[in-house]
């Protein structure tokens, strides 16, 4: 880290016969001041730690099988598209005036009406997807109505036809992970996981990744992710796990560090934490199974990470107070940069009249855009002096 200052004198100098400061009897003071300042980053710095999570940990969890299928619900369906055929048949007889004895007796479990309109309120989804020749999309929607209506084994039937006949990947998953839910909803979790996962091999759906990663997590005791904090002087890293630890856990004796390193080691609910590491250095940690959850399994089988720990992200720092110079003879406005050689500053006047507003509206508290800066210049104040400044940059 660096900490440097900038003169207000020096700014006198470099400004020649503009007068930085202005007198009102024997008291020097200045109508307003605010630094903008932009920076010019001169080497690109990682600003995330990059972790590898083996692909074969997927199916090392209790309800992951590799030589899953989708369940067969061809019957079913064959069953209910002519259950829905029948009851596009007989809303048309309605509104014809006329009856099929055959048919009522197929739907004897239907909402018994005689009124037409009242019939398709409560059968319209189906006579429409009737209507449209079974299109998938219809299809789609009428699997998600009968989902939210928990009528699972009807929703099950709609999402595995669209999954077989569809030609279109991002359909299919999704008829795949509309499937999964519909398992779920029947606490089924062996078969929903299993589907959430050849959805997503069909394509990628965020939340089909969310709820695979999620009834994942649920089921069994994983390493979730690593949490690097590289912003601090001593950075950490800590290892949250999908379950809760045991009362009292101890985890030094459950984790390797590779290369060693004299750091504290401590739980924390759901995570292991390491305090101690090295900006820019790279670490593997090996977690020993066995780690206890508080209400599940525990871990079943040693993991590895690998991680690098970023260095610090690029930054300026001064005092959100330090708009207004002070009375003293050399005016100074200390900066604080991180990992930076060079920055450009501009220099703005406020006169008395602006600065109250500018206090009022809480432009000095807060980070500026580009159009608010802009608009500062224009509407508020006055360009006075812009330049860079070199900074004796020391890493981190």
């Amino acid at each position: 880290m660096v900490l440097g200052t900038i003169s207000w004198n020096d700014c006198v100098e470099m400004l020649g016969s503009i007068k930085c400061n202005e007198k009102d009897g024997n008291m020097r003071r200045l109508s307003g001041l605010i630094f903008v300042l932009f920076w010019t980053v001169a080497s690109a710095l990682p600003l995330q730690a990059q972790v590898d999570i083996p692909a074969e940990e997927i199916f090392d969890h209790p309800l992951m099988e590799k030589d899953f299928t989708v369940p067969d619900h061809s019957s079913d369906y064959t069953r209910l598209k002519t259950r829905i055929e029948d009851i596009a048949s007989k809303y048309k007889l309605m509104k014809a005036g006329t009856t099929d004895t055959d048919l009522d007796a197929r739907l004897v479990d239907l909402f018994s009406t005689d009124n037409p309109q009242r019939f398709y309120e409560e059968y319209g989804q189906e006579i429409e997807v009737a209507n449209r020749n079974f299109d998938l999309a219809q299809l789609q929607n009428l699997g998600r109505y009968y989902l939210n209506r928990y009528r699972h084994d009807d929703a099950k039937a709609v999402f595995f036809h669209v999954q077989r006949v569809s030609q279109d990947k991002r359909q299919r998953a999704q008829a795949l992970a509309y499937m999964a839910e519909a398992y779920l909803g029947d606490d089924d979790k062996k078969t929903a996981l299993n589907l959430f996962y050849l959805s997503l091999e069909v394509h990628r759906l965020s939340n089909a990744q969310y709820r695979f990663n999620q009834l994942r997590e649920e089921t069994d005791m994983l390493l979730k992710d690593i949490a690097v904090n590289a912003e601090s002087d001593v950075p950490s890293a800590c290892m949250i796990f999908s379950q809760d630890f045991k009362a009292g856990f101890d985890p030094e004796g459950y984790l390797e560090i590779t290369p060693s390193v004299d750091a504290d080691i401590y739980a924390q609910k759901d995570r292991i934490c390491v305090r101690g590491l090295k900006h820019g250095a790279g670490y593997t940690f090996k977690i020993k199974k066995g780690v206890p959850s508080a209400g599940g399994p525990a871990l079943r089988r040693d993991l590895e990470r690998t991680f690098k720990v970023p260095n610090m992200s690029e930054r300026i720092v001064f005092s959100s107070g330090a708009y207004v110079l002070p009375k003293s003879k050399d005016e100074l406005i200390p900066l604080r940069t991180v990992n930076l050689e060079e920055i450009e500053l501009e220099l703005l006047r406020i006169n008395d009249r602006n600065m109250v507003n500018a206090i009022f509206t809480n432009t000095f508290e807060r980070d500026l855009s580009t159009g608010d800066l802009r608009d500062l210049e224009y509407t508020q104040g006055e360009k006075i002096w812009e330049g860079s400044v070199s900074v004796a940059m020391k890493l981190n």
